[in-house]
């Protein structure tokens, strides 16, 4: 299949990131079924990248020229936290949509060839170090999942929960000591014998595939999670519900020893499936897969942006109701803490 790779916003300055990343792996393909081109017109499938965070209602994509060009032909890798879904292609978060009708797949992040990787990340922590812990989560509180798991006392010295959200940000290439927080995630990971990897600001996390690559047990929290296709992921992970995060240590001493067996297929599914040399591959056949289950033509599928502009504007301006309430909340409930610490015993 011929692939023509463009970010985005094409414009002098414009992200690039994705781009580049997609044609590194593209170039160490173990097998060489799909080959990149130069121009949107000899290609056979488009692959756009680079979508922003910050462009809340997808502007730049829906003005891109070749995907107004080539519609039929046109897909997305989409790595952003709530992508909207005007192209059908891969996301590392689908959307959540009654309009899916089968125009999106589940994908895998491109960091480990990306200068946001976690240098100490490797396939030696499965047999590393002594597994003296149950589990672990060493990370941002990005989620009312992690906020809640955060918040509990789980009363054992065989779990660490820590919360660096005033210490580190992966994002900052300028945190001080990032060096030194990377490294202890990694070290606390290759203590436990399930690494939790709950949700953050999307449905999925960059974290799932650390703790795969390093042959470690991952501990899914995220009720909007959509499994990439591929591996059995029943075999080597744990899916809990957001609402159960308190009863984790139960649900996680019911596995037992099986834990150094989950390791090992963890690592093979990562190889097999997600590690760079299978990552390009794997994009490209998601793309021709959708090509098949896709249930509308793209161009009469355009009819529906305006809806599904819509649906992300209200939904918007929902959250951030939901964000102000929960904050006048918090605010009111500290200062009747306070005036009741103040009445006269």
């Amino acid at each position: 299949m011929r692939v023509f790779i463009t970010p985005c916003d094409t414009s002098e300055g414009g992200w690039n990131h994705g781009c580049l990343s997609l044609q590194r792996v593209a170039e160490l393909a173990d097998r060489r079924v799909h080959n990149v081109v130069s121009s949107a017109d000899e290609a056979q499938i488009v692959i756009v990248t680079d979508m922003r965070e910050d462009d809340h209602f997808g502007r730049l994509l829906r003005a891109n020229s070749i995907v107004k060009r080539y519609p039929d032909k046109s897909f997305v890798y989409d790595r952003t936290d709530r992508p909207i879904g005007f192209v059908r292609g891969v996301y590392t978060s689908p959307p959540r949509t009654l309009l899916d009708l089968g125009r999106y797949q589940t994908g895998c992040y491109l960091t480990a060839i990306s200068e946001w990787r976690n240098p100490f990340v490797s396939a030696d922590a499965e047999t590393s170090m002594e597994k003296d812990l149950l589990f672990s989560f060493v990370g941002r509180n990005s989620s009312p999942v992690r906020g809640q798991l955060l918040a509990h006392n789980f009363g054992r010295s065989d779990v660490v929960v820590t919360d660096v959200s005033s210490l580190y940000d992966h994002w900052d290439g300028t945190s001080p000591q990032r060096d030194v927080y990377q490294r202890r995630y990694v070290d606390i990971s290759k203590r436990s014998r399930f690494v939790l990897c709950p949700r953050g600001h999307g449905n999925s996390s960059e974290r799932l595939f650390e703790v795969m690559e390093m042959g470690l047990v991952p501990v899914i929290l995220s009720d909007g999670w959509v499994p990439p296709r591929g591996p059995r992921w029943q075999d080597f992970s744990v899916t809990v519900l957001e609402r159960d995060v308190t009863r984790l240590v139960p649900i996680l001493e019911r596995y037992g020893d099986d834990w150094f067996d989950m390791g090992h297929n963890a690592r093979q599914n990562w190889l097999d499936w997600f590690s760079p040399p299978k990552q390009f591959n794997y994009i490209v056949d998601s793309c021709i897969e959708i090509m098949g289950t896709a249930k509308v033509n793209e161009k009469r599928f355009r009819r529906a942006w305006p809806l599904l502009l819509l649906l992300a504007r209200t939904r918007r301006v929902v959250n951030r109701l939901r964000t102000f309430a929960a904050a006048r909340f918090s605010r009111r409930r500290h200062v009747l803490k306070d005036r009741g610490s103040r009445q006269p015993g």
